[in-house]
């Protein structure tokens, strides 16, 4: 290679440009999944306190949805799909 040194500072410049846009966009993304993995804590929070909350009495698909929705949102704010039927009111899956 035969670059000038005004060339390779050139070169390195737009690399180090290029690098910081793509840095800005990390933090952006890990931003928004920090805000997101709060969402998720706060509904999975909210479908355990609505679990608890269900008395003897509860018909069985309120119970369904509502342990469902516990399972489906682990603690750590991962979201986990399953592929669990769960039943409407009528009953039917």
């Amino acid at each position: 290679m035969t670059d000038s040194p005004a060339a390779l500072d050139e070169t390195l410049d737009r690399e180090l440009e290029g690098l910081a846009r793509e840095l800005a966009e990390i933090e952006l993304l890990v931003g928004q999944s920090r805000t997101e993995a709060g969402r998720h804590e706060q509904k999975r929070a909210q479908a355990a306190d609505r679990l608890a909350g269900l008395g003897p009495g509860a018909p069985a698909a309120e119970l369904a949805r509502a342990s469902f929705e516990v399972r489906s949102r682990p603690a750590n704010g991962t979201v986990v799909v399953l592929d669990v039927p769960v039943p409407d009111e009528g009953g039917s899956a």
